[in-house]
């Protein structure tokens, strides 16, 4: 195979005395792809970690870019561009997510994963949430275009996620979607379950004023909620007492700059994003799309075209 990068020939890898490889050789040539099937227990976690140098084989060998790298540590094998990236978003729930990132970006090479492509496609949670790996974040109208979007970027910055709506049917595409918890509530009553629950630590509130006094008392003490919609022309009561006793803050963001527009645009056109959208409707039709969206019965986005 020409242009090889990586080479493994004839794996054998141990735990003590129980063999976990028996002879696992392949190739990967520049600008490949190379999936690993394999059963639960059938040994893809045992290899990528013999690659990556956290496993010394005890037969084999491993060859990156023409050198022998088979029992170097792990850290030296980072260095030259061979690292492992666990399931289950693996972070350290004591730091931030800025600190994560800088782990991340341990060995220092150049790519177009830079901390600021990262921070453009998160600016909320990033600029005014600040939320922490391990934090819970609540996302009310978590049912609609921006809270729907909110969820996935969120679950990205290693945070637990509980979506509410108004809407017992939207709930399952909300797990779908990938919210660790659904709360039902056409009462904005939502604050009653969570603070039972200890409360959490950050809410994007997509509604406002009907739900931002439930949202406030959401929340730990020195919890944040940051405020991107509202609903309605209402206005809401603020209880400046409670911003006392418990510490917590009220934020606001406005959406995003022509910049971060532009990358989002990119970012949709490689796939690395996918907008929820629910139906493409007729500028004409504009009428009946508000009456869909008033009837509560949208999942994601209309979109109007001429």
């Amino acid at each position: 195979m020409a242009d090889r990068v990586l080479v493994v020939e004839d794996l054998k890898v141990f735990y003590n005395e129980f063999q976990a490889l028996f002879g696992v050789s392949l190739e990967v040539a520049a600008g490949e792809t190379v999936a690993i099937l394999g059963a639960n227990g059938a040994g893809k976690t045992t290899l990528l970690n013999t690659i990556a140098g956290v496993l010394a084989p005890r037969r084999g060998k491993v060859v990156y870019r023409g050198d022998p790298v088979s029992g170097s540590p792990a850290y030296r094998l980072c260095r030259r561009g061979i690292s492992m990236v666990p399931e289950g978003r693996r972070i350290f729930p004591s730091l931030t997510v800025e600190e994560n990132l800088e782990v991340g970006a341990y060995s220092g090479r150049r790519g177009p994963w830079q901390r600021e492509a990262i921070y453009n496609l998160f600016p909320i949670l990033r600029e005014r949430a600040r939320v922490r790996a391990g934090e819970t974040v609540l996302v009310t109208g978590a049912s609609g275009g921006v809270g729907l979007h909110a969820i996935p970027v969120a679950k990205a910055l290693g945070a637990r996620v509980v979506a509410v709506t108004s809407s017992a049917a939207k709930a399952e595409a909300l797990g779908a979607r990938g919210a660790d918890e659904v709360l039902v509530s056409a009462d904005h009553e939502f604050h009653k379950p969570m603070r039972r629950a200890g409360g959490v630590d950050v809410v994007l509130d997509c509604v406002g004023a009907p739900t931002l006094a439930a949202s406030m008392r959401s929340l730990k003490p020195t919890g944040r909620v940051v405020v991107v919609g509202n609903v309605t022309a209402l206005r809401a009561e603020l209880n400046p007492g409670l911003f006392i006793l418990t510490e917590i803050a009220l934020l606001g963001a406005s959406g995003c700059t022509r910049e971060d527009l532009a990358d989002v645009l990119a970012w949709v056109r490689e796939g690395r994003l996918a907008p929820v959208v629910a139906g493409t409707l007729p500028l004409a039709a504009a009428a009946d799309a508000h009456r869909r969206l008033e009837a509560r019965g949208v999942v994601g986005r209309l979109v109007l075209v001429p």
